[in-house]
């Protein structure tokens, strides 16, 4: 395995948010580059193997021994998962937990070959569903985001972080926050955890590609209860792997588009549809009607609606995409009506397509009223 540091880390949500017994910055790094290894849809790329070389790489301990690395990694045999399963109906909040040791095995053997020292993980079958063949609820970072860092506290909160930056801020409880960083015990005073937050802030700034604002979001008393934090594209940092690098992207890229691609398709499964035309076939999502009244307006759209429910109906077929199959055939119709007129016909879009709502102040609305009654005296 040769350590590609613009490698695609992809972590899933439930993964981030478990609690996993307190590992050194040695070995979070070491997790972050096994995720960079294995290939989400494919179980058989569970087993991973490290040469003593990558090792020293990752951990940035040229001068060790093969015993120091043993340990390191013997130590991450007896980091155990809590995966807890909340249930909402319970009033308590408590619901089902599992609990396992993430890597139950560790071979260490010297290559034949080359004659260099490997070690070799085995992931635990019951971790499965937290690494493997997962649909949405993941995040994904470059590799060499964790390798920068250098605490262990940093990574952590990288990764908190990263999984929220699409949505562009996280809220999150001071205990939450501790436990995911595995400070249960650690930082009671508020000052001494406020300044980790400042030296977390300043290190993903100089050396990640996100940063961070923090701000109190609810306190009881003089207790602070929660925090917001606000997160943003750190456009000061520049990529260390370089742009040649992006030109030639593993084929871990292909992975991380088939995750994607389920993902839509399994969010756009869950929104509610409504039915169109006489039989109920055309079944399309507000935002798919949307689309279609805002590029071709609303007649158009219920037209080819109508045609196209009759034709599913009189040829008793079904279409697993029939907002594109409705959108082909507004298109062919427009077509038709072009070459039969000479004339490009001009789709008439919704009028509320682009509508923005206007903002008014209390004080013009006054100001119209006095108007009014000065109007209606005059009179």
């Amino acid at each position: 395995m040769a350590l590609n540091r613009n490698s695609w880390v992809i972590k899933r949500n439930a993964l981030n948010e478990t609690r996993i017994s307190s590992m050194t910055l040695q070995q979070l790094r070491l997790f972050s580059v096994y995720l960079s290894c294995i290939k989400p849809r494919d179980e058989r790329t569970a087993t991973v193997t490290f040469t003593l070389s990558e090792l020293q790489e990752i951990t940035l301990s040229k001068k060790r021994g093969v015993s120091f690395y043993k340990d390191i990694i013997e130590q991450m045999l007896v980091k155990y998962v809590l995966h807890d399963q909340k249930d909402p109906t319970d009033e308590e909040g408590e619901g089902p937990m599992t609990a396992f040791v993430m890597f139950p095995r560790l071979d260490v053997n010297r290559d034949k070959k080359s004659g260099e020292w490997c070690f070799t993980l085995y992931p635990n079958p019951a971790a499965y569903p937290l690494l493997f063949n997962f649909r949405g609820h993941f995040f994904k970072y470059r590799l060499w985001n964790a390798l920068n860092l250098k605490g262990k506290n940093q990574l952590r909160m990288y990764e908190i972080l990263k999984q929220y930056e699409n949505l562009g801020q996280r809220v999150i409880s001071v205990d939450k926050l501790r436990e995911l960083l595995g400070l249960e015990d650690e930082y009671q005073d508020y000052r001494d955890f406020n300044k980790l937050m400042g030296r977390c802030q300043t290190a993903l700034a100089a050396y990640s590609d996100i940063c961070f604002t923090v701000d109190v979001h609810s306190k009881k008393g003089h207790n602070i209860r929660e925090l917001k934090f606000t997160i943003t594209k750190n456009t000061n940092y520049v990529d260390p792997c370089g742009i040649a690098t992006l030109v030639d992207l593993p084929k871990i890229d292909k992975e991380i588009a088939l995750h994607e691609a389920a993902a839509a398709e399994e969010a756009a499964a869950t929104l509610p549809t409504k039915a169109h035309g006489r039989y109920g076939r055309v079944k399309l999502t507000e935002p798919d009607y949307d689309h279609l009244t805002a590029m071709y307006g609303i007649k158009v759209t219920d037209d080819a609606a109508i045609a196209l429910d009759l034709h599913m109906e009189a040829m008793d077929i079904t279409f697993t995409n029939v907002c594109a199959r409705l959108e082909k055939w507004i298109r062919e119709d427009l077509a038709k009506a072009e070459k039969a007129t000479g004339r490009k016909p001009k789709p008439k879009p919704s009028k509320l397509a682009n509508f923005t709502q206007r903002e008014t102040s209390t004080k013009d609305i006054e100001k119209l009223e006095r108007e009014y009654i000065k109007s209606r005296l005059s009179e």
